[in-house]
């Protein structure tokens, strides 16, 4: 890992990319996304500090988790590079789809094709015409009036 950090430091993507390329490579997914740099932070979290937008491609290319903690404070990558204010890394891990994110991208636009639980309700048939109408908010108390004076 320390020669992937190495190249997210210089920002060199293209030989990041040869070496998470290279078959006998030992890096795996997990180590990408639970190894940390000297600044505590993951290898997806260091190049988006920094503003390496092409490292973070290469780093997402190779299943780098976006959406997970990326560092040793609990921050995604997301949030840091919006931090340290890389608006094209932000941009970039925003319109990542995640597991979390898909699901609700999946989710019915409208109400009538939303599960029975989540549809609106008819009001019932026990309320009242008259219980439409609001009712004025009780008198206010003053400061300091105890409930028992008040009544």
């Amino acid at each position: 890992m320390e020669r992937v950090f190495e190249c997210i430091e210089r920002g060199d993507s293209e030989t990041l990319d040869a070496l998470l390329r290279q078959s006998c490579s030992a890096i795996s997914v997990a180590t990408l996304n639970t190894d940390y740099d000297r600044s505590g932070q993951n290898a997806l979290a260091a190049a988006a500090s920094r503003g390496y937008v092409d490292c973070v491609r290469v780093l997402l290319r190779a299943g780098s988790d976006p959406s997970g903690p990326a560092s040793v404070r609990g921050e995604t990558p997301l949030q840091l590079a919006a931090l340290s204010g890389h608006a094209e890394c932000s941009r970039l891990l925003a319109s990542v789809q995640t597991p979390a994110r898909s699901s609700v991208s999946s989710m019915p636009l409208t109400s009538s094709q939303a599960p029975p639980s989540l549809q609106a309700q008819p009001p019932s048939s026990s309320s009242s015409s008259s219980s439409s109408s609001l009712s004025p908010p009780p008198p206010s108390m003053e400061v300091g009036t105890s409930l028992s004076a008040a009544s």
